[in-house]
């Protein structure tokens, strides 16, 4: 079935696999949740499936090869380094299994290295029997020699009818609330949605609030139990929130970045609350929870953190009865079936940009 929205961009690369023209590498680029890993995904698939033959799964076939920069280990966004592009090299000089080429995924292009990207030049002007699909929402971050050997396509962001389609099998309607987080770009909605359901736990004791240094102590407890993302979600809300007191905004800044910098998160929201309770904030409403039709996709950094999670678990019961040294674990809330994740950060990386989950933050006015 063909991508909801991006109608030019679906037209040129159907008419291309008509015609038999397809080029060696292909660039999408647009804004984060805009589609474009959908697009080059649904690319992949016709491009793998040979006429007369069954349709294999996209996700384990065995033609189809996925590189993205993130750290199996921590679940960390990370960069595409020179060994993981050796890797792909080694790969593509294989013949393919099932269809009559290989195709490779790139996601967040703009996360090669430079050594790795030089790595990567050769293949990209002759892959062999391969196609590269590139993903990027930072086209300047991109090398350039990258970006001249690519057929580019610019995706915009979706119509309000073409997002409300592409959320319908999830959650119908939309909050209107986190549609204005991120309009047009249904990915990014979603992962508000996850993150709504996922905090719902502690929602009524944000909202009550905290009126007292022991009363910050112990709400900063709780909330070093959720994931680094939610974190960051929360932060960015309630900083959204307290836009007419620029005073304020400085914390929450501040506390993001010791967060992105792996300080103990109990520690960041210790400061960062006790900063807030002397200035007179006591809470903050989040959105209401998200009635979900169906599981929603998950993401490569929500499948890490699921196995961080089973990992510790059997770990726990591996050790049986031994004494280890207590360890804060965090584990991610289990909101019907979906754990909430997004992009995490690594910090003082010059290759990454720092991510947001909100629309960057403007100041208009005259003083």
């Amino acid at each position: 079935m063909k991508p909801i929205g991006h109608a030019l961009s679906v037209q040129l690369l159907q008419n291309a696999l008509d015609q038999e023209r397809i080029h060696n590498a292909y660039l999408f680029v647009g804004s984060q949740g805009v589609g474009k890993r959908t697009l080059a995904r649904w690319l992949a698939d016709q491009l793998l499936y040979l006429p007369g033959q069954r349709r294999l799964l996209l996700d384990g076939h065995p033609d189809f090869y996925t590189l993205e920069p993130l750290d199996t280990e921590t679940g960390k966004r990370a960069v595409i380094k020179v060994d993981a592009v050796q890797s792909l090299i080694r790969y593509l000089r294989q013949q393919p299994l099932v269809s009559s080429r290989s195709v490779i995924l790139i996601d967040q292009a703009e996360t090669l290295t430079v050594s790795a990207a030089n790595a990567l030049l050769k293949t990209l002007e002759e892959p062999r029997k391969a196609v590269l699909l590139l993903t990027t929402d930072q086209l300047d971050a991109v090398v350039t020699t990258i970006r001249s050997r690519c057929q580019t396509f610019y995706l915009q962001s979706l119509s309000a009818s073409e997002c409300q389609a592409v959320l319908a099998p999830y959650v119908t309607p939309a909050p209107a609330e986190l549609v204005a987080l991120a309009p047009g770009q249904p990915g990014q909605i979603l992962q508000h949605c996850r993150m709504v359901n996922a905090l719902a736990p502690i929602s009524s004791a944000l909202a009550q609030g905290v009126r007292s240094p022991h009363e910050c102590l112990g709400l900063a407890q709780s909330l070093k139990a959720l994931t680094q993302t939610q974190q960051m979600w929360l932060l960015q809300w309630w900083q959204r929130s307290l836009f007419d007191q620029p005073h304020l905004l400085e914390c929450f800044d501040h506390a993001i970045a010791q967060l992105q910098q792996s300080v103990q998160p109990e520690l960041a929201w210790d400061v960062l609350l006790l900063q807030l309770n002397r200035n007179g904030v006591w809470a903050v409403t989040l959105p209401e929870p998200v009635s979900l039709h169906a599981p929603m996709p998950v993401t490569a950094e929500e499948a890490v953190e699921r196995t961080k999670l089973a990992k510790s678990r059997q770990a726990q019961k591996s050790n049986g009865s031994k004494k280890t040294k207590s360890i804060a674990t965090v584990i991610p809330v289990d909101v019907e079936q979906t754990t909430a994740t997004s992009d995490v950060q690594t910090p003082q990386t010059p290759a990454l940009k720092q991510l947001t989950l909100f629309p960057k933050r403007t100041v208009t006015g005259s003083s």
